[in-house]
């Protein structure tokens, strides 16, 4: 793909190049043996990886660099999933109320989980890499349980959460019970009434959302939480 890229002026994109640990020589080698003069001007090598030590320095060094990482805040990590979601996909499946409720849960759980880290072991007893694939993966399998069950298996939902998704990168046995009881608290019977907050201060619920405005009430209420979250969340 690169020989036909340089070739023919292509966009080349090799993704999760950290996974790929045994590849990186090869790679390392091609990229040093790439001869401006004799590719496309059109040719470009995308590269993704997540932070690896065996990612080959002199490639970092030849490339233009890119990183992204999480908001910080919990405000904004519930911003930053929100604002890629549509109302059409808030108000999914035969269930909407529920869906969307639980949605928001789950939104948070994930926000919660990685805004624990900034509080070192007090938070995780191991600094795990919690991303948004895990709550992408997650919210499918919502989505389906919702749709297909005429009663949400809540404890099915609490074990792919905790066990399974976000659970797969977690190794400390104190973390995983950590994990198990903070799902608990959002993927519950207790998140579909009104009268349930998240916290002791009350800032924090999931409310019935507006069905014609189901993501602008959701982003009015998210600009609304403060700006720095006391540890009680």
């Amino acid at each position: 793909m690169m020989e036909m890229g340089q070739a023919n002026g292509d966009w080349v994109c090799l993704q999760n190049c950290h996974l790929s640990i045994s590849w990186m020589p090869e790679l390392e080698r091609r990229c040093e043996e790439t001869d401006a003069h004799k590719c496309d001007e059109g040719y470009r090598l995308w590269l993704t990886s997540m932070p690896s030590a065996a990612f080959p320095i002199s490639v970092l060094q030849d490339g233009v660099k890119m990183t992204k990482e999480p908001p910080k805040g919990m405000r904004a990590n519930l911003k930053s999933n929100f604002v890629k979601l549509t109302d059409s996909m808030i108000w999914a499946t035969d269930k909407p109320e529920k869906f969307s409720k639980l949605l928001f849960g789950l939104c948070f759980f994930h926000a919660v989980v990685v805004e624990r880290k900034k509080f070192g072991p007090l938070g995780w007893n191991i600094g795990y890499t919690f991303n948004e694939t895990d709550l992408d993966i997650t919210k499918e399998q919502l989505f389906t349980y919702v749709n297909d069950f005429d009663e949400v298996p809540y404890q099915v939902m609490q074990q792919l959460s905790s066990v399974v998704n976000y659970g797969g990168r977690i190794t400390d046995d104190k973390d995983m019970r950590t994990a198990d009881i903070i799902i608990a608290d959002f993927m519950c019977p207790k998140i579909l009434s009104s009268e349930y907050k998240f916290s002791s201060s009350g800032l924090y619920y999931s409310f019935d959302c507006d069905k014609d405005n189901a993501l602008g009430s959701y982003l009015d209420y998210i600009d609304s939480l403060p700006l720095e979250a006391e540890p009680e969340v």
